[in-house]
This record gives C-alpha cells, sequence and structure tokens, in this order.
C-alpha cells in the first residue's frame, strides 16, 4: 500500500474489480502496509506489476504490486529404499527392463547389475513417499504375456554387502505361487486368489 490503508476484504473486492476472472482470492497481511495474495496466472501478474501504482476504488489511496522474492518453499528430503523382487525371467533382468519396472513403484535412482548378475534377482533403488505402499505381488505385462513380480523392501541403510531377502519370512500373505522358483510364473494362471496386496501395472514392452 502507497498511500492510505486498505482490509483484505477491501483488497478482494479491489482484485475483482481489478481483474475480469473469477479467482478464489487467498489473501494475508504481512506487516505494515503490505499483504500478500495468490494470482490466477503468472501473466495476470506480470501485467499486474506493470501497471505500476494505481488508485484503489473501495477506499481513497494508492496500492502497487510487487513479485515475491522471498522463498517461502518448504523442502525435505523424500525417502529413498531399495527393493528386491523375482520371478522376473532372466532375458528380462536387464537395466532398462528393471529401470522401468521402480518407476512403476516411484522415482527410479539405481539399478544395482551386480547383485542382479549375482544373485539372478533384480535389485534397484527407488524414491518413494511412502516405503509400506509398495506392493506385495504386482502383474507386468510385458509383450503378450503377464508376469507376477513378487517385492521385497529393505530395511535398514547399511554399507554392507546386501544379501538376499528371505521373502517367504517376510511377508504376510499368502503367495499364490508358492515353490515357484524366480521366473517360473505361469502367465496363463490368474494369481489374485483374494490376495490383500495385489496391484496390477501394465506397460508396453519398448525393449530388445
Amino acid at each position: 500500500m502507497l498511500e492510505g490503508s486498505i482490509t483484505t476484504e477491501q483488497l478482494a473486492v479491489e482484485l475483482e474489480k481489478l481483474l475480469p476472472v473469477k479467482h478464489n482470492w487467498v489473501i494475508e497481511e504481512k506487516g505494515k502496509d503490505a499483504i500478500t495474495t495468490n494470482f490466477p496466472s503468472a501473466d495476470w501478474l506480470e501485467i499486474m506489476v506493470n501497471w505500476g501504482p494505481m488508485d484503489t476504488k473501495a477506499v481513497k489511496g494508492k496500492i502497487r504490486f510487487e513479485k515475491c522474492t522471498k522463498d517461502d518453499a518448504y523442502k525435505y528430503e523424500i525417502e529413498k529404499v531399495w527393493v528386491q523382487f523375482r520371478r522376473l525371467p532372466l532375458e528380462f533382468r536387464k537395466f532398462p527392463i528393471i529401470w522401468a519396472i521402480a518407476s512403476i513403484l516411484g522415482v527410479p535412482r539405481a539399478v544395482d547389475t551386480r547383485f542382479t548378475q549375482k544373485h539372478g534377482r533384480a535389485r534397484m533403488k527407488v524414491v518413494v513417499l511412502d516405503p509400506s505402499l509398495i506392493p506385495v505381488f504386482m502383474d507386468v505385462v510385458i509383450g503378450d504375456f503377464a508376469y507376477q513380480l513378487h517385492f521385497g523392501v529393505e530395511q535398514g541403510h547399511s554399507d554392507a554387502e546386501p544379501g538376499l531377502l528371505d521373502f517367504d519370512s517376510t511377508i504376510e500373505v499368502e503367495d499364490p505361487k508358492e515353490g515357484e522358483a524366480d521366473g517360473d510364473a505361469d502367465p496363463n494362471k490368474d494369481p489374485k486368489d483374494n490376495i490383500d496386496h495385489y496391484y496390477k501395472f501394465y506397460f508396453a514392452q519398448c525393449f530388445t
């Protein structure tokens, strides 16, 4: 506010008169003669800033709009977890396909190709908001077949050499394919069988 004084309610009236758009204005007082608000678009904000000082209509005074330079964004680091999964056929245990599967769970960060080649089980690092939401079982369609993958989240952040997760002792739901080896899933068999932690996701095979 350059001259006079204005309340948040009066400013809302001024903005509704100035801008020919319907908008839910969020207006807050920030110290003496300073008020912050949101704009419907960056273009409208640019117009009002370039307009310069202007007379108010609801009350006698002058106002001027400026861009807020203070960074009020709250930043925090999202958790990263290592995930192992089995039942991916040998011919698909390649970096691009494992990376694509990681993108289903969250934001992929790394693929442990050394671990994958050594143990025959894929291992990848993903960024997730909540690791507990990572499904235990999930169907993935590659080419013409569906493969039911079995996921496990590693606990802790040890720098030691990672080992194979004991899937049989860590899951709390019945495995519909108990006893099948990694990559031996029958693509024609319905895997759901009343599993609570069952999810399905499809993506086309684009790697050769």
